[in-house]
């Protein structure tokens, strides 16, 4: 007569009742484990299929597919998480090259305007403070007009250092700054590229594992699937851009 035991995996086998007591091995996990003794109920056995024949919903030890699945499900996973993570944040780094160019040649040009303007700031304030005077000193007047004239020769000096200046440093980090972008904007189709693939062998990876796995472990899976699809192909998240 057979019973029902279960192995320490949690598969469910039928198993006749000489082999209690004894050692069997699992024919889904290939685990072996002592065959219990039936319990003692005094009521006749439920019907149950021939022994050690697998009665639960566990994929069948042997089958080619089953096979791939529990030697590829988990690389597979874990290669398109990779991939994943790779594309986007290669893609964000970039970007973020992008500003830093930019940013560089803003502080650039900021580092050469603010001794000027430092300078300018200076001698109008002294102008401005002579003009208030009501009855200038004949030395105060010529003081006035020699701030002016420094005035003028400031304007002028600094015209003159900004052609050079923008004729050369100005002029490069401009131009870092642009190739930044273009760079940017031609590799970013194989960062797309990588980051399809990666979804791919992700969305792959889960649905071998969901295949072969039981309980909490298969919804997890089925449930990633769910999003990934979600997202890529129905409101498009993962395609929206990182940055601004």
């Amino acid at each position: 007569m057979t019973y029902e035991v279960v192995c320490p995996k949690g598969h469910k086998l039928a198993v006749d009742e000489s082999s209690a007591g004894g050692r069997i091995v699992c024919p889904v996990c290939s685990e072996p484990f002592t065959v219990s003794r039936p319990a003692n109920t005094g009521a006749p056995l439920p019907p149950v299929q021939p022994a050690n024949q697998v009665i639960c919903n566990a994929p069948a030890s042997g089958c080619p597919c089953v096979e791939v699945s529990k030697v590829a499900g988990r690389p597979a996973l874990a290669l398109g998480l990779v991939l994943v993570l790779l594309a986007r944040g290669c893609d964000m780094i970039e970007k973020r090259g992008i500003e830093r160019a930019a940013a560089k040649a803003q502080v650039v040009e900021a580092q050469f305007e603010d001794p000027w303007n430092k300078q300018r700031s200076d001698l109008e304030r002294k102008i401005a403070t002579l003009q208030e005077k009501e009855n200038p000193a004949p030395e105060d007047t010529k003081e006035l007009q020699d701030d002016r004239n420094s005035l003028r020769d400031l304007d002028k000096s600094r015209q003159k250092a900004l052609r050079t200046f923008e004729a050369t440093t100005l002029q490069d980090v401009k131009i870092a700054s642009r190739d930044a972008a273009a760079n940017y904007h031609m590799g970013a189709y194989w960062w797309q590229m990588l980051f399809v693939l990666g979804a791919v062998i992700l969305a792959v990876g889960l649905l071998m594992v969901s295949s072969i796995a039981q309980g909490a472990e298969r919804w997890v899976a089925l449930s990633m699937i769910v999003i990934i699809t979600f997202s890529l192909f129905i409101i498009g998240f993962a395609w929206m851009p990182l940055g601004p």
